[in-house]
């Protein structure tokens, strides 16, 4: 590759050590990472995905009670509609 230029990928004659897995610790006896970088970042994305959906529905909720609440404080005023 002339100088100069950015490679976004391993050289033609280097290749990566492949990723470690449970069979591989198992294999080896040598305690290697246990999930591949792709899984732990859709499993960060999930666990985030369900916090902000708690999030969003706690929310709702106390929306919903406070429009509740004052849908009965207004009714239980006691005025008549009527004007002076």
């Amino acid at each position: 590759m002339p100088k100069g230029y950015l490679s976004l990928g391993p050289s033609p004659g280097k290749t990566r050590p492949p990723i470690a897995t449970r069979s591989s610790v198992a294999s080896t006896g040598v305690p290697t990472v246990m999930a591949k970088e792709n899984d732990v970042i859709a499993i960060i994305i999930i666990v985030l995905f369900i916090v902000l959906a708690l999030i969003a529905f706690g929310i709702y909720r106390l929306v919903h009670l406070a429009r509740t609440q004052a849908s009965i404080s207004e009714s239980s005023s006691g005025s008549s509609g009527i004007a002076d």
